[in-house]
């Protein structure tokens, strides 16, 4: 049997942010009827992958074609042949899917805390420095000067200044509050052993091979599995 036609051929790329190494010698061939899942915990590369694939950015080294031809954004050939988006352009509730868990009405919200560790051994030492930090990054003041570096994240603090937020913060702020459950990232933000390739990717996989399933019973098996893991230590 004939093989489809290449439609995507990443070739040893190299991307670096001053001495990080992001990406190194990442290849990839995808054909027609293909269809690839990027997975991978919190600064794995996956976002700079897509953006070399869609031309917003430049690998360092090797080379991305589309259809035969090289990617770039600037050419109305790329332009016309991917179609991305890969920044937050608006917020909306997790959909009901006619399912016992639409009435739960969770959303996936990812939360980032700051914490002590218990186990530290230079925690009796630095135990005073710890909790000043943890004091000042519990003020909305410095909440606040986060979110403008980091503005996919929402202050919580009782006196941070709403009245700074865009139009796109402001909405993602009534949508998380208004959540009767708040859930954690499917991935990065689960615990260890939910999140591997035999549990939470296995199941994204088996989603993106037949979309049309019934999701119900796909969620039951989620839920299930959830159910039998042990109790974190």
């Amino acid at each position: 049997m004939a093989k489809k036609a290449e439609v995507l051929a990443v070739r040893k790329i190299t991307r670096s942010f001053g001495e990080l190494v992001v990406l190194r010698e990442v290849n990839l061939t995808l054909r027609e009827g293909q269809v690839c899942a990027v997975v991978g915990p919190n600064g794995a590369g996956k976002t700079t992958l897509l953006r070399c694939v869609a031309g917003t950015i430049r690998p360092d080294s090797g080379e991305i074609l589309l259809l035969g031809q090289p990617v770039d954004e600037a050419d109305p050939h790329t332009r016309a042949a991917i179609a991305s988006v890969l920044d937050d352009i608006d917020f909306f509730p997790f959909p009901d899917m006619g399912t016992q868990y639409d009435a739960e009405k969770a959303l996936d919200a990812p939360i980032d805390v700051y914490m002590l560790a218990k186990k530290s051994p230079t925690l009796n030492a630095d135990s005073g420095q710890a909790k000043a930090f943890l004091e000042f990054m519990s003020k909305g003041s410095s909440q606040m000067t986060f979110w403008k570096s980091a503005p996919g994240a929402i202050p919580t603090a009782n006196d941070a200044d709403p009245s700074q937020f865009p139009a796109l913060t402001k909405k993602a702020v009534q949508i998380v509050s208004s959540a009767k459950r708040i859930t954690q990232f499917f991935d990065r933000d689960s615990r260890p052993d939910f999140s591997g390739p035999n549990s939470m990717q296995g199941f994204l996989l088996k989603y993106l091979s037949n979309p049309k399933a019934d999701t119900s019973s796909l969620q039951g098996q989620m839920q299930s599995f959830w159910d039998s893991l042990p109790p974190e230590s």
